[in-house]
């Protein structure tokens, strides 16, 4: 009732969620899909740890709502206060689905986070072979080209 009346999709509370970014991380579709009809922002962060409703959604493996929200537009590559993307997320979580998905939408393969691990290094030292070789197969930077050394995988 509220978005029929025009109210404002982004508001934030005190910690920087949105109604967006709440649904995304409880996945919630039919919420997700009405606030996107209504024009709310996938890009917001929230203030405390930088995240938005796709690095939620990746992070859990919510595959459904990243896909609304990859295909709203929402930017594939914003880093959360850790230097994380959605694609790091989803890597070190073993979220192979999603993964792939935001692969195949062109996120950017060798983003570093704060800690210097990109989504190759999170998911080879997770275990994750199933994204480790998707990664390599997209032409991910082996570590050894970013200045960590080579993970046992490659000697």
């Amino acid at each position: 009732m509220l978005l029929e009346a025009k109210a404002d999709p982004d508001i934030q509370t005190k910690h920087g969620n949105t109604a967006l970014i709440l649904a995304a991380r409880d996945d919630n579709p039919d919420i997700v899909e009405m606030l996107l009809e209504a024009k709310a922002d996938p890009d917001i962060q929230t203030k405390w740890g930088g995240e938005t409703a796709l690095t939620f959604a990746a992070h859990e493996g919510f595959g459904g709502v990243a896909t609304m929200l990859i295909d709203a537009g929402a930017n594939l590559d914003i880093q959360t206060n850790g230097g994380n993307t959605a694609l790091t997320l989803a890597a070190r979580e073993g979220r192979g689905l999603t993964a792939a998905m935001l692969i195949d939408a062109g996120a950017n393969l060798d983003i570093q986070t704060k800690r210097r691990n990109t989504a190759l290094t999170l998911a080879e030292d997770g275990g994750h072979d199933n994204i480790v070789e998707a990664l390599l197969a997209a032409g991910a930077t082996p570590p050894s080209f970013l200045g960590r050394p080579l993970p046992r995988w490659l000697w």
